[in-house]
């Protein structure tokens, strides 16, 4: 049996909050602004999200991850917070994390 407790915390562990560079830069690729806390990271291969559970429907539309569904690893509610893992095949959640984790590679050359 799982112990949500654990694994949420297992979770926000291996997650990072997004940068104002990288909140604009996802704003210019996907013409989607997000307004709240937005985490995401890597989890046993497995690639994860973590939002406001109301935005969760303005970003799968924005970013695609709508039509990924088959890839959902798993997704879980909690106390508002919607933590989303998808599966390491998956396109569009490659893609993304690939978008988020250039820039924060090129702020840490920066540094």
């Amino acid at each position: 049996m799982i112990n949500i407790g654990n694994l949420i915390m297992e979770v926000e562990e291996n997650l990072k909050e997004l940068s104002n560079e990288q909140r604009k830069e996802l704003r210019e690729n996907f013409t989607y602004n997000l307004k709240t806390k937005f985490q995401y990271g890597k989890l046993n291969e497995k690639l994860l999200f973590s939002m406001n559970v109301e935005d969760f429907s303005n970003f799968s539309y924005y970013t695609g991850m709508e039509y990924e569904k088959d890839n959902v690893y798993f997704r879980l509610e909690y106390e508002g917070q919607l933590y989303i893992a998808y599966n390491e095949d998956c396109g569009r959640a490659l893609d993304l994390l690939d978008i988020i984790e250039s820039l924060e590679e090129e702020e840490l050359e920066d540094e």
